[in-house]
């Protein structure tokens, strides 16, 4: 036999006990991931440990999402097939082991995206240096199948 059911809760009242806090995080959430290595995660974990009882971590995203679409900051650029290719070093230094040594090297991340389609191109190098540059163009440009105009 089945326990009875509560009256409130098929009539669609609240069960009663503490209200769950309201997440009114948008926009520290939005400056906090501009900051390096900050993820909504992190950002969610952080939450659940001030608020156990908070929304979970879909919830968590999809509130933000909502809140970082109302504010539309957003400029629409066209790029077409071959105009534009955007590349940088990017800012965080990740490394690699050296095969013989078993030892962590840093290195530089250098990414090239392409303006239209979007297609990314990275490669690790020794430095920022000018050759080390010039090279992973050389790489970018034969790995696409060519340059921009």
């Amino acid at each position: 036999m089945t326990p009875p059911l509560k009256r409130g809760c098929l009539v669609g009242q609240r069960p009663k006990g503490p209200a769950p806090r309201r997440c009114r995080r948008g926009a520290r959430s939005t400056s906090e991931l501009k900051r390096p290595g900050v993820t909504l995660q992190l950002l969610w974990t952080e939450y659940r440990a001030t608020d156990p009882t908070g929304y979970a971590y879909s919830h968590f995203c999809d509130r933000y999402r909502q809140w970082a679409r109302a504010l539309k900051p957003s400029m629409r650029q066209v790029h077409r097939a071959g105009e534009k290719t955007f590349v940088d070093f990017s800012g965080q230094r990740p490394s690699l082991v050296d095969a013989t040594t078993g030892a962590l090297v840093p290195v530089e991340l250098f990414v090239g995206v392409l303006g239209a389609s979007g297609l990314i191109y990275s490669e690790a190098t020794r430095s920022h240096a000018l050759p080390c540059w010039i090279e992973a163009h050389i790489h970018m440009a034969e790995a696409v199948g060519g340059t921009a105009r």
